[in-house]
């Protein structure tokens, strides 16, 4: 079953995005892939689950004033950001707009940084301490706003 709703999934979100006399960019077909990916997932994944929410906003040092939000759904999430060099206008904009998808599981989550030009599956670890957030393997750490 999984696999036939991503598959409709899959040619759905082509369908929808492209016209029928040009091919799919490579843009294109990995959107579709990724909305194909993540629409399994859902079905394949309660909603609901033992996963901490991970949804809110966060500063991320590496990126001053930069947006970092995230959106949590049971085991499925989604970042939007801006990225700057090295950081943002104090109203968030900056040079480079993006969207990630991530799989939450427990504790942690999995952050696909691809479409940013960055590694495909990052594992960070969640950090209740006095200041609250996402630590990464590098040791950098988002903090909750």
């Amino acid at each position: 079953m999984t696999r036939i709703f991503s598959f409709l999934t899959l040619v759905t979100t082509l369908v929808s995005t492209c016209n029928a006399w040009i091919v799919p960019s490579k843009e294109q077909l990995r959107k579709a892939l990724a909305a194909g990916t993540v629409g399994a997932s859902l079905v394949a994944t309660p909603l609901m689950s033992n996963a901490l929410d991970f949804s809110g906003t966060y500063d991320d040092p590496n990126h001053p004033f930069c947006v970092r939000e995230i959106e949590n759904i049971g085991r499925i999430a989604t970042i939007h950001g801006t990225d700057g060099n090295p950081g943002c206008a104090k109203n968030g904009k900056g040079n480079n707009e993006f969207d990630l998808l991530a799989q939450v599981t427990d504790k942690e989550i999995a952050i696909d940084f691809t479409p940013k030009g960055g590694p495909e599956m990052v594992v960070a670890k969640w950090d209740g301490g006095d200041e609250p957030g996402i630590v990464f393997p590098d040791g950098n750490k988002w903090i909750r706003k």
